[in-house]
């Protein structure tokens, strides 16, 4: 089948299910494992997904669902489930504010809501988990299908609480912009995606979700929006590509730049800047290849939308031999409006409008559209609608474009006064006025978008204070304001008016007149020139590019400073660099003063340096060579000393099939020779051992030996023991069981030492059987600070496989575990002392 035989989202995916049946379609973290489907097993996770909803949920074609929960695998499955059950999705931002869910709610009449964990819900509205959502059901029968005709989505552009406006979408809609949008990347491009944007943004589901699936891609859901984090995806996943907003790619370079000059580079990276300027892509590619290596050497290109892309952004980007494919659009368009391409990019336009798009510029400049791909109106509300269509039926997008010499469209700017930010949100200026003006100490207010280094726009406000109201009110107030407003709506700086803001006659507002005087102004606050912050207020300063602005404990990171939702990402970065530290992107994110982020940066907190965890140990050289020296460094000695040796229990392991974690009790380095001589051959060759980062890899050769012989990995015992385990999750991904000691040392004489709380994050995190292993005679035979074996009787007890029920706290599942291997050790040895292994 063509693409062109393409109707609906779910014909969609029935046609590349069974073009590219067997092919990696999309694969997202789930605990600390990676849940991937094929393009088969999409399909059916999608069609058992409708049958789940319309028979356990009572859902019926044409309700709407609100879909609010993080990207992944399971929300792509359910969003593809909608459309098959003929139901309205409403994909909102995991992080919208709970009243405007609830005006979502009341504009579309929802039925039910997919959540995920710890969300808000409106009360009165059918809440369906996604971890309940089932993937591997049966399949619906007699289940009607939409037609190109029907409404796929309702996707709301405003985040106002008080009357949302929600794009109402056809199949036909999307599918016509994704068939005419399909030539931006030729087909001989491999499409293996890494998608960080949310799919509640329509560019993120056509360019980074519908689109790799009509080609064959793949899709890989980062599992953070930490800057490391990604780059670490990338090289893991080798994508070729990504669909990002500008800052993202502004983001990006910094980081690589700031990388070289840490480095002592930082001329070097400027020649190779000067001499990549005259090269084909292929040879810029090899000027650049260090920095190609770290993005895991296949990046061909990006996809860049949603707001203004700086050429001068572009340009560089394209000297080190990656593609920039600018695109312009509206959700209201599907979203794509023109688009240039693989082959022909040009600094500063948005390129040509797609196959099958018609535009035309009225005599106000606006730029108007007209094609499939357009939406029919605005859910429920006709006013809008209206005002959204000129007289003759074309879209009004509110911009203003000229066309290039060579036809290419270049948008210069908006009639109206919707803010456009740098992550390609959109934001109404009344919707935040509203919040703000009924605020003690607020007279009069306007918000203005001021433009930003990164090609988007920050949300401002200019504040006329109320009799007696200072500044230190205002900014309660506009924090105030902030507690209500979507989080991409929130004020990140004012500035105090004393006089009447400039009005027409009808008394409007001059709002162009207010921007143009405040563009080139760097805000500040009235505080005293004081920086008692140090630390923190240099690296804000170097985050929001600003000049020796003085900073207090008390200046607020949005309203004082501006810094916003990818500010703080690159905060989190730079932490990381500068300081060693890693914090998680939940810690910053609840910070809300400079005082605050100066306290987190002064207290102790785990090292961000990565740990290394080099594969040759689980390669082919390494297995082949394993077998061999096993018997001869590791069994014979221990049956020269373990006398008798005895396994009991052998048959709980006949059951298993793929990876499982086996735990046991630990009083002896001869323990895991013990365990490894009981294990079938089989399994053997396919586990690896977690050992004491700081003991067995202190020294490289010590590190060398033990990963050879045992396939040994480091696991840190405290700081970094997150990527250890991270690392556990890897390698259950690709097929090795575990061997790990949850009390994390050695016990002296032998008596169990209670479990720590790592071991429950790992059980539950993993989902793989369990298998408890107790071990008598470690104590005697080799005991903690000898140096040489003695004789011993040794038992190895192999207890029946434990499944960690879903949802099971990790605590919880630290005290079954523990249960579970003491059921096999002797009476004499359960009571033990607590351990020095900080688990978590």
């Amino acid at each position: 089948m063509s693409p062109k035989t393409i109707e609906t989202l779910p014909g969609l995916l029935r046609v590349s299910a069974e073009r590219f049946g067997s092919r990696l379609a999309v694969a997202s973290r789930e605990g600390l494992r990676t849940r991937a489907l094929t393009y088969r097993a999409l399909a059916d996770a999608a069609e058992s997904v409708a049958a789940d909803l319309v028979v356990r949920c009572g859902l019926r074609p044409g309700d709407r669902v609100i879909l609010l929960t993080p990207s992944g695998v399971r929300a792509t499955a359910t969003l593809f489930g909608l459309f098959r059950a003929g139901l309205i999705a409403v994909p909102l931002d995991l992080h919208s504010a709970p009243a405007f869910v609830e005006a979502v709610r009341q504009k579309t009449e929802a039925a039910a809501i997919v959540s995920g964990d710890s969300l808000p819900i409106p009360p009165g509205l059918k809440e369906i988990p996604l971890g309940s959502v089932n993937l591997d059901g049966p399949r619906p029968a007699n289940l009607p299908e939409p037609g190109p005709g029907d409404v796929a989505e309702i996707v709301f552009t405003s985040g106002t609480t008080g009357a949302p406006k929600g794009v109402a979408l056809t199949h036909g809609n999307i599918v016509s912009d994704l068939v005419a949008g399909s030539r931006v990347v030729p087909e001989r491009e491999t499409m293996n995606l890494l998608s960080i944007l949310p799919l509640s943004h329509m560019f993120e589901q056509l360019v980074g979700l519908f689109l790799p699936i009509l080609k064959g891609g793949s899709v890989h859901f980062s599992p953070s929006l930490r800057p490391s984090a990604i780059m670490a995806e990338m090289a893991r996943r080798r994508v070729t590509g990504m669909a990002v907003v500008p800052r993202f790619l502004g983001l990006l370079m910094s980081a690589a730049e700031e990388q070289m000059s840490e480095r002592g580079l930082g001329r070097v990276w400027h020649l190779q800047h000067r001499v990549a300027r005259a090269l084909p892509m292929s040879l810029r590619r090899i000027v650049f290849l260090p920095l190609h290596r770290r993005l895991g050497g296949r990046l061909r290109f990006f996809v860049c939308g949603g707001a203004r892309l700086p050429p001068d952004l572009m340009r560089a980007w394209e000297r080190t031999g990656v593609r920039i494919i600018e695109g312009y659009g509206a959700t209201e368009c599907s979203p794509v409006i023109a688009s240039n391409n693989f082959n022909d990019r040009v600094p500063g336009s948005v390129g040509h409008t797609l196959e099958g798009v018609d535009v035309r510029v009225s005599e106000e400049g606006e730029l108007q559209v007209r094609g499939p791909n357009v939406f029919r109106g605005y859910w429920q509300d006709a006013e809008r609608t209206a005002a959204a269509f000129t007289a003759d039926g074309w879209y009004r997008t509110d911009d203003i474009a000229e066309f290039g010499p060579d036809g290419s469209l270049r948008i210069a700017g908006r009639l109206s006064d919707r803010i456009v930010l740098a992550s390609g949100m959109n934001v109404y200026p009344e919707d935040v006025e509203a919040a703000l003006a009924v605020q003690p100490g607020v007279k009069e207010c306007v918000v203005l978008g001021l433009s930003e280094h990164t090609g988007g726009e920050r949300v401002y406000a200019l504040v006329r204070p109320a009799e007696g109201a200072d500044e230190t009110q205002v900014g309660r107030s506009v924090e105030l304001a902030n507690a209500s407003l979507a989080s991409h709506q929130r004020i990140t700086g004012f500035t105090l008016w004393s006089e009447e803001f400039p009005k027409t006659l009808l008394q409007k507002v001059k709002r162009a007149a207010l921007r143009a005087a405040m563009e080139g102004r760097i805000p500040s606050s009235a505080e005293p020139a004081v920086d008692s912050v140090g630390q923190a207020a240099h690296l804000l300063r170097r985050v929001l590019r600003i000049g020796p602005t003085a900073i207090t404990p008390s200046t607020r990171l949005e309203a004082g400073l501006g810094l916003d939702s990818l500010g703080r990402m690159e905060l989190v970065a730079l932490i990381e660099r500068e300081t060693g530290r890693d914090v998680p992107e939940e810690v910053i994110a609840g910070l809300a003063t400079a005082g605050e982020l100066a306290v987190l940066l002064a207290s102790p907190g785990p090292a961000a340096t990565p740990m290394r965890f080099p594969r040759w140990p689980r390669g082919r050289p390494a297995r082949s060579l394993r077998p061999l020296l096993q018997p001869w460094l590791l069994f014979l000695p221990h049956r020269i000393f373990a006398r008798p040796y005895s396994v009991l229990g052998q048959e709980a392991l006949a059951g298993i099939e793929g990876p499982c974690l086996i735990i046991a009790n630990h009083a002896s380095h001869a323990d895991t020779v013990s365990i490894l001589r009981a294990l079938p051959i089989g399994l053997r060759a396919r586990t690896a051992v977690a050992a004491a980062a700081d003991y067995f890899f202190a020294h490289s050769w010590t590190g060398s030996l033990v990963g050879l012989v045992v396939n040994a990995f480091a696991f840190s015992r405290e700081g970094r023991v997150r990527q250890s385990l991270d690392h556990c999750g890897l390698l259950a991904d690709e097929g090795w069981s575990i061997l790990i000691y949850p009390e994390g040392t050695r016990s002296p004489d032998g008596r169990l030492l209670p479990f720590k709380g790592g071991i429950g994050l790992l059980a539950t995190g993993l989902g793989v059987p369990v298998v408890p292993v107790s071990v008598t005679g470690g104590a005697r035979l080799l005991p903690k600070g000898a140096r040489w074996p003695r004789r011993a009787a040794v038992s190895v007890c192999f207890g029946p496989p434990v499944t960690i029920p879903p949802g099971m706290r990790p605590d919880e599942a630290t005290e079954l575990l523990q249960r579970a291997v003491a059921v096999g050790l002797p009476r004499e040895l359960l009571s033990g002392r607590e351990g020095s292994f900080d688990g978590r």
